[in-house]
C-alpha cells in the first residue's frame, strides 16, 4: 500500500488538477484527446486525473507548462496568468546549468526568453547565461564575457552520441567531480585519440565507448581459423600488456572519469548580446 500523502501534497494535487482543467477547457475546448496528444500521454491518463481517480504528478505539470501558449511558471506553481504571450521562436533563459531537460526544471528559469532561429526552437533547448565570476570566464581560449548566452541542447539524440559533442562545449553531471552542480567545459580528444573533458581547472577522462568485439563463429573451427584466432589472441594480450604498462606512466590514467550518461547538454551556439 502506498504512502499516504501529506495535507500539503493533497493541496498541491488539487490545485494542479484545477490548472489542468483550466488548460483543458480554455485551450482545448474540453477535448481530452487533444490535450493528451499535446502532453504526450494517453487520453485515459488525462481522464482519470481530471476525474480525481489519480493525482497529477509534477512531471505531468512540467509537460503542461511545455505546451505552447501555456505559462510554464503558472503550470508549475500556480502563480501568474495561465496563458502567457506566444513564445514561438524563442527559448527560455536560465542563470544556472540545468540537471536535465528544461521542461523538467521550469522553476530554475528566470522567466526571460530570447529570440532564436527556427532551427533552435526546440523544447529540449535553453540558453544559459554566464554570470560574473564563473570559472569559464577565466579560460582565455574561450573568450567568454559575463552575460554571454550558451544555447544548449539536452535532446537524448544529441547527448547520447559522442560524434555530436566531441570537440564541443558541453555540460556534464556534477557527480563526476563529486559536486551537486553540473559542470561546463569542452569534450575533446588528446594526442592519442582518447576522450577528455576540461573545464579550465579540472580534466576528466572517458574510456566508456563501444569497441569492436570479436565473436568467433559457432561452427567447428578450421585449422586456418584456429591459427587466425591464436594470432588475434596474441595481439590482444600484447595490447593489454602495453596498456597495463602505460597505466604506470601515462597521466591520462590518473584522471577522474566520466562516461556517456554523464553528458547533460551540448552547446550549439554562443550568443553575445
Amino acid at each position: 500500500m502506498g504512502k499516504k500523502p501529506t495535507p500539503e501534497e493533497v493541496a498541491w494535487q488539487e490545485a494542479a488538477r484545477e490548472r489542468l482543467r483550466v488548460v483543458l477547457e480554455r485551450k482545448f475546448g474540453s477535448n481530452q484527446s487533444r490535450l493528451a496528444t499535446a502532453l504526450g500521454v494517453t487520453q485515459a491518463l488525462v481522464n482519470i486525473v481530471i476525474r480525481s481517480v489519480q493525482p497529477p504528478t509534477r512531471n505531468l505539470m512540467a509537460k503542461l507548462g511545455a505546451i505552447e501558449g501555456v505559462n510554464p511558471h503558472w503550470a508549475h506553481t500556480g502563480v501568474g496568468v495561465p496563458f502567457g504571450p506566444d513564445t514561438h521562436g524563442t527559448l527560455p533563459i536560465s542563470d544556472v546549468l540545468l540537471p536535465g531537460p528544461p521542461a523538467n526544471h521550469i522553476s530554475l528559469m528566470t522567466g526571460e526568453r530570447i529570440a532564436v532561429a527556427p532551427a533552435f526552437d526546440r523544447p529540449t533547448c535553453y540558453c544559459w547565461r554566464f554570470q560574473a565570476g564563473h570559472p569559464a570566464l577565466a579560460v582565455g581560449d574561450w573568450a567568454l564575457l559575463p552575460g554571454d548566452l550558451a544555447l544548449l541542447d539536452s535532446s537524448p539524440d544529441v547527448v547520447s552520441r559522442p560524434s555530436a559533442w566531441t570537440g564541443k562545449h558541453c555540460v556534464i553531471h556534477g557527480r563526476c567531480l563529486r559536486q551537486s552542480e553540473p559542470v561546463y567545459g569542452v569534450i575533446a580528444t588528446d594526442a592519442k585519440g582518447r576522450v577528455v573533458f576540461g573545464d579550465g581547472q579540472t580534466r576528466l577522462r572517458s574510456d566508456d565507448f563501444p569497441r569492436e568485439i570479436y565473436a568467433p563463429s559457432t561452427a567447428p573451427p578450421s585449422l586456418v581459423a584456429k591459427k587466425r584466432e591464436k594470432r588475434r589472441t596474441i595481439r590482444d594480450l600484447e595490447e593489454r600488456g602495453r596498456r597495463i604498462a602505460e597505466m604506470d606512466t601515462d597521466p591520462w590514467y590518473a584522471l577522474p572519469e566520466f562516461n556517456i550518461t554523464d553528458v547533460l547538454a551540448v552547446q550549439l551556439l554562443l550568443i553575445r548580446q
